[in-house]
């Protein structure tokens, strides 16, 4: 028999069960010898709505063992009662409504909800800046998705975002909005999912998994963030949200929108192509400007100035002016009142100051420890990558596999004793801004400050109640946060991404800068950027400076065209791992060898039969929906590799892959062909990654 791990919650209350005479009997013999029983009874008594006996002997002022005994005595009775968890407590923060839509949002609201009311498989690419109010424009849709009795799915790349959101929807939809993601306890879940499945919830907002909510009547899904690689599940069953909630749209025929401020190049060239609806918000609510980017060089930068450049600490200082003002007078008081004889203190006091966020998409006080004597680096031997370092640890441990251990004290491969720390992550800039401004009210948030459930509410309501002035992190702070306090973005490394070993690290970088760039300015004071950086010139950068996503998106897309990689094709990746080096090395030499011969036989069949090889999945060059060879330079199918995979060990097992780049139905065929050719693989040791985010 198979237990559910889930139950309904069951919560015990308590009702006078007698009527109020007697109520008053029993309280005039009583008082003079149980006064506890008489306040605990007329509590009771008093109370509206329901109550526990916890609540009910706090309110009287007495312990649960007296509550217990009137229970005993029949003046109380008890009942179990069926209760929902609330995997965020009380909706906080959420702005009002507007009173009138700008032209480009009432534009945008009216498309979505004509496809919404006809019932049509539409979908949309709504293309934003920042804070130009694309949230308005779902929350309108939804409204009407409501009103006709249907349901909405809502997607965010991350659950700090959830937590954002699920505010500003209760705002507005109240106690019919739930919430889906792996942060929420499995009884959390349970609830959530059982009051999707009712009807009773008719707003879902989610990470990847809500795509699959078992909602009755879909009638809209929004995909926030589209661009996110969050978005692309790296387990098994690997699927990408994105793409799921398009096909759901097209079984339940409602449409769908993706929304961005800097879209996925492959999401917009299918929108210049005719197969998204393009609906574009090219202005910020109110004629706001965007905030003003600074580049920093960094070349030449050095110690403490390599972290924070001069440039920065100054705009930092401007904003915090006032909270240094507020600081000083506090404590003059404080001096005033203590030579007064009287106590004094700055409990719930908040400085007129302006906030501030720096961002860093690297965790950890040293990024590793290298030593000297050798050049030696202190590594995980099952991952091969460097150790990161923590100072409030004193540990080392790797990001990939979880291995933790104390810092070493000496080399392990020369016996040198002189290990220094190199490179810096989020929990050493930390230090750095609490040295450089002791009195900034400081948070940070990253996996490791967010690792316990809640902790992501925790630090957001911190920063927006002013509780903190200064917010570090990695790319969680960079994604879809509305703070009205930020007037400065610090940027600290911009090329940590733009050095990875990935076709897409160009346009990831330009999505970050531009992201975290956006979080400033977004109320009536005029934000600013500062991004410091080692490749000022490089053209992703120069964009990101500039808020100009579509040069940007001209320059990659022709760079992407020559070298044939998305949107002009589409990848396969296949990574043979195994705990044994040959092994992995003859088991993927096979398979690529088996992936040319596939693919050689299809090139010919193909020819035989008067085809090229590479026409599907090329771009549409007219509105029949016909594909023409001159939509593409790409055709046919390569097959790159073996090589070893950028991350080359990972948890022991060492791992090469081979990449299949073509045509999507072509590549399907050869990757089937060749598998089926090599017939059984043995269990774990290869993975097929179809349209893959990363090749790491």
């Amino acid at each position: 028999m198979v237990r559910p791990r889930a139950r309904e919650r069951q919560v015990r209350f308590l009702e006078v069960a007698v009527g109020d005479e007697e109520v008053e009997r029993y309280c005039q013999a009583k008082a003079a010898r149980a006064p506890g029983k008489v306040a605990c009874l007329q509590a009771a008594a008093a109370s509206v709505g329901r109550i526990t006996a916890a609540q009910l002997a706090q309110r009287a002022a007495v312990s649960t063992s007296t509550v217990q005994s009137l229970v005993k005595e029949g003046m109380l009775r008890s009942h179990w009662t069926p209760v929902r968890r609330k995997p965020w407590g009380e909706a906080q923060g959420a702005p009002p409504r507007p009173a009138a839509l700008t032209p480009e949002q009432s534009q945008a609201a009216e498309r979505i909800i004509a496809a919404v009311e006809a019932g049509a498989a539409q979908s949309f690419l709504l293309y934003g800046v920042t804070a130009s109010g694309k949230t308005e424009v779902f929350l309108r849709a939804i409204e009407r998705v409501l009103a006709l009795g249907k349901q909405a799915i809502v997607l965010m790349p991350e659950i700090s975002l959830t937590a954002q959101a699920a505010a500003i929807y209760r705002s507005r939809f109240g106690h019919s909005v739930a919430v889906l993601h792996s942060g929420l306890s499995l009884g959390e879940r349970w609830d959530e999912w059982q009051r999707i499945r009712t009807g009773e919830a008719g707003v879902v907002i989610g990470a990847r998994s809500a795509i699959f909510a078992p909602v009755r009547d879909l009638g809209i899904i929004v995909v926030d963030e589209e661009h996110e690689t969050s978005y692309k599940q790296e387990q098994e069953p690997r699927y990408h949200a994105r793409e799921v909630a398009l096909k759901r749209g097209e079984l339940n025929r409602c449409p769908v929108v993706l929304a961005s401020a800097t879209p996925a190049l492959e999401t917009f060239h299918a929108a210049e192509a005719g197969r998204h609806l393009l609906l574009r918000l090219p202005k910020r609510i109110d004629e706001r400007p965007l905030p003003a980017v600074r580049i920093v060089d960094m070349r030449g930068a050095k110690g403490r100035a390599a972290i924070l450049s001069n440039p920065l600490r100054q705009a930092i200082a401007e904003r915090l002016r006032g909270d240094l003002t507020s600081l000083t007078t506090l404590r003059a008081r404080k001096v005033g009142a203590d030579a007064n004889g009287s106590a004094g203190g700055d409990s719930g006091v908040r400085s007129p100051g302006e906030q501030v966020i720096i961002f860093l998409n690297r965790r950890g006080f040293a990024t590793f420890l290298l030593c000297p004597t050798c050049g030696e680096a202190v590594r995980c031997a099952d991952c091969g990558v460097c150790l990161k370092y923590s100072s409030q640890t004193q540990q080392v441990r790797c990001h990939h596999c979880g291995l933790q251990k104390p810092a070493p004290d000496f080399c392990a491969k020369c016996g040198g004793r002189q290990l220094r720390f190199s490179g810096f992550g989020t929990e050493r800039v930390e230090r750095e801004l609490r040295t450089t401004f002791p009195f900034a009210r400081l948070g940070r948030m990253d996996r490791d400050t967010t690792a316990r459930k809640g902790a992501h509410v925790r630090i957001v309501r911190e920063f927006r109640t002013a509780q903190t002035n200064v917010l570090i992190g990695t790319q969680m702070v960079a994604k879809g946060f509305d703070f009205p306090g930020v007037t400065l973005v610090g940027v600290i490394s911009a090329d940590t991404s733009l050095n990875l070993p990935d076709f897409r690290a160009a346009e990831r970088t330009f999505q970050l800068l531009t992201q975290v760039s956006g979080r400033a300015g977004r109320s009536d004071k005029e934000g600013e950027a500062i991004i410091q950086t080692y490749r000022p010139d490089d053209y992703s950068i120069q964009a990101a400076s500039h808020h100009d996503y579509e040069t940007f998106y001209r320059q990659e897309t022709e760079t992407r065209r020559e070298l044939c990689y998305p949107p002009f094709s589409h990848l396969i990746n296949l990574v043979v791992s195994s705990e044994s080096e040959q092994r992995v090395s003859e088991r993927v030499g096979a398979l690529a060898d088996a992936l040319r011969a596939a693919a050689s036989g299809g090139a010919e069949e193909s020819s035989s039969r008067g085809e090229g090889l590479g026409v599907e999945g090329r771009g549409l060059d007219n509105d029949s929906g016909t594909q023409s060879p001159s939509a593409s330079p790409c055709s046919g199918v390569a097959i790159l590799g073996p090589a070893p995979c950028p991350l080359a060990k990972l948890r022991r097992r060492h791992r090469w892959h081979v990449i299949v780049k073509g045509p999507v139905g072509e590549s399907h065929r050869i990757v089937r062909r060749a598998l089926a050719e090599l017939g059984a693989w043995e269990a774990g040791t290869l993975t097929v990654d179809v349209d893959p985010v990363s090749l790491m």
